[in-house]
């Protein structure tokens, strides 16, 4: 019987081999089919500057060779996409397992309480990896050297801890040693405001007497909201304590929103006029059109020499001194004085010029596959380990307690010497505060004044104070319903044992922060409805 051999046409046999060499190649040249480790843990944050990606690198080099089953990424996304990122990725689901978020970002004060799980339970147990070092069985909220105040103060949900701290940190006056020494002949900055600007006509002049723009502070709008945050919130303690019903020496921005609808103060009251006439001359030190100019711009006008000073956080400490062709130093603010004629009769006293407070908060993600994974890296990253190590590579003082600091970095470190500034005016909430910027040019403009800013900021403020009570109520009721569900199955499984402690405490926390978050969500409705009334 004749058989008849089908002949494949060539353009198929082509094919084929190429396919062939193709797999072949992605086999020896490529990344692995399957991942060589079990679990891939991601981690974003915004701190791009020198210093931080390579603290972290290096903790994460020294956990995965504690696990080599763990893989840990670390994903850098600049601070000017950060918000629409997180949003955008959390929305899709595409969010990694920990996020660096802070609670004064704009537009997304609903995040914590839809996308993130908090880590209160996870905090009052010791973290294990700070066996045989001085926190050895001190509950993991208590290695922070603030016991994460800040972060309890403004959590999202009352009685919950939402995040763990990295870094500890300060705002200060940097400065270029150089050109100071070559100005004054000394390295000294005045103690003083009056002696300061003395200082700062002398940078001018010494500009104009080589031909050349020198201005005394590097100006940016971030640096600007900087100085305004902690130059009016220590010369309006005095206010600020008057006003505290509570008797906490402090007010956060709930309470002075509050209070301002209550008409307890306003911009136009004579103190506030006089903190905002003092700002307004630090400003007159900076280069026109700062407000136009990101944090960014600032430093490189700083580096450049073409600037004495720059205010900021020590969060650019690390880049300033890796960067800088010059040797730079970290000052105190100068302080106004008793007799000044704008503010002096309302001063409280010396105020502490940075607050010290741990930051570079990471979330987790409620979504993640991985919660046990991502909070043992956590742990890892903040033990006494963790601490020193990121310390040792970012240039960024850890957050832990008893890592010793390096004496170089000790000047980034406010002495607590004075009275703590107690709240925040210039950024309450999210509304309140973008009409505060955007208003801000009719104090420092061509044509500003003390008198066309508050007449403008009291004009529209209670709408924006009003809108921003609204949002913190809505964001409140979001956390309700679904903590009953949690809840009532916890209560479940302490009638099938109730002998367990541990979900006893679990039922306990849950039902104090639904207590607590009922009663603010209430207390804030309430206000709006007392204030509604002519």
């Amino acid at each position: 019987m004749n058989r008849r051999v089908r002949v494949l046409p060539l353009g198929l046999w082509l094919l084929g081999l190429g396919y062939v060499v193709c797999v072949a190649w992605v086999l020896t040249h490529g990344a692995p089919v399957l991942p060589g480790r079990k679990v891939t843990i991601r981690l974003a944050h915004w701190q791009i500057e020198k210093g931080p990606p390579d603290g972290i690198d290096a903790v994460i080099k020294r956990y995965e060779a504690l696990h080599p089953d763990v893989r840990v990424e670390q994903m850098l996304v600049p601070g000017a996409v950060y918000r629409q990122w997180l949003r955008t990725t959390l929305a899709g689901g595409t969010a990694p397992d920990l996020i660096e978020y802070g609670i004064w970002l704009e537009n997304v004060r609903d995040v914590p309480l839809r996308y993130f799980e908090p880590v209160t339970d996870w905090l009052m147990e010791p973290n294990p990896y700070n066996r045989g070092t001085p926190l050895q069985g001190v509950p993991w909220l208590k290695t922070f050297e603030d016991e994460l105040l800040e972060q309890r103060v403004n959590s999202p949900e009352p009685g919950q801890y939402y995040c763990v701290t990295m870094s500890r940190g300060s705002q200060r006056l940097f400065g270029n040693l150089k050109l100071l020494r070559e100005i004054t002949g000394a390295e000294r900055v005045p103690a003083t405001l009056p002696e300061f600007f003395k200082l700062c006509e002398r940078v001018r002049a010494y500009g104009r007497n080589r031909g050349r723009e020198l201005m005394p502070l590097a100006g940016a709008r971030d640096n600007t909201m900087f100085f305004s945050e902690i130059y009016l919130a220590g010369m309006l303690t005095k206010l600020t304590f008057a006003m505290d019903r509570d008797g906490m020496l402090a007010m956060d921005s709930r309470q002075l929103e509050a209070a301002y609808l209550e008409n307890r103060w306003q911009w136009s009251r004579p103190e506030i006029r006089g903190a905002l006439g003092v700002l307004a001359q630090l400003y007159a030190h900076m280069k026109p059109g700062y407000l136009q100019l990101g944090r960014d711009d600032a430093v490189q006008q700083f580096m450049r020499d073409e600037a004495l000073f720059i205010f900021t956080g020590t969060f650019d400490s690390t880049s300033l001194r890796r960067l800088a062709p010059f040797p730079v130093g970290a000052f105190r603010l100068p302080q106004p004085t008793r007799d000044d004629p704008l503010i002096g009769p309302y001063l409280m006293g010396h105020f502490v010029d940075g607050d010290n407070s741990t930051g570079f908060e990471f979330y987790l993600n409620r979504a993640s596959p991985h919660h046990t994974e991502a909070v043992d890296f956590l742990r890892f990253l903040t033990s006494y380990e963790g601490g020193r190590t990121f310390m040792a590579h970012s240039g960024w003082i850890s957050s832990i307690r008893h890592v010793p600091v390096p004496p170089e970095l000790a000047s980034d470190l406010s002495p607590v010497d004075g009275y703590v500034a107690s709240g925040s005016y210039s950024t309450l909430g999210t509304e309140s505060s973008r009409l505060f910027w955007r208003e801000f040019y009719r104090l420092t403009g061509p044509r500003g004044s003390v008198e066309n800013f508050t007449t403008a900021l009291d004009a529209a403020m209670p709408a924006a104070i009003t809108a921003d009570l609204r949002a913190e109520e809505r964001n409140q009721r979001l956390t309700l319903a679904p903590r009953d569900v949690r809840i009532a199955a916890i209560g479940e499984l302490v009638r099938a044992a109730p002998q367990d402690p541990a979900v006893r405490l679990r039922r306990e926390r849950l039902e104090s922060a639904q207590n607590q978050s009922e009663g603010l969500a209430l207390h804030v409705e309430c206000q709006l409805r007392t204030l509604a009334k002519p």
